[in-house]
């Protein structure tokens, strides 16, 4: 923790967001996963500005395409799994998106999926 940004109400209100997004989490998955999920999210703490977001994007994509809640839930565990260790498939995207910076010459912010977020979510 940085004491210098400590107080910052910003910082503040982004924790405040994690913890209830966490605890979301926590409602629908397995005690079991649910420390697993918890272990990934402590492990190699990923969430730094270098993070490729449009991979986030996909797995929201993908998650929010299964159609059962049960099916979603246990899938929630994976899909941590995959953001946090950022594998074979985040590092092949990460690669494909900074080529496409470099290519039309911007950030990678300004790079967007061609696939989009599914019109009607099941809850």
């Amino acid at each position: 923790m940085d004491k210098r940004i400590q107080w910052d109400a910003n910082v503040a209100t982004a924790r405040l967001f994690q913890s209830l997004v966490m605890g979301c989490v926590k409602e629908v998955v397995t005690e079991t996963s649910f420390k697993r999920i918890i272990n990934l999210m402590h492990k190699d703490y990923p969430w730094l500005d270098v993070y490729i977001s449009q991979y986030l994007d996909l797995l929201n994509i993908r998650y929010l395409k299964i159609g059962d809640k049960d099916e979603r839930a246990k899938a929630l565990s994976t899909t941590f799994k995959r953001m946090v260790e950022q594998g074979k498939e985040y590092r092949q995207i990460e690669g494909k998106v900074r080529a496409m910076a470099r290519e039309h010459n911007c950030s990678v912010e300004d790079i967007s999926l061609v696939e989009d977020y599914p019109k009607k979510i099941e809850c």
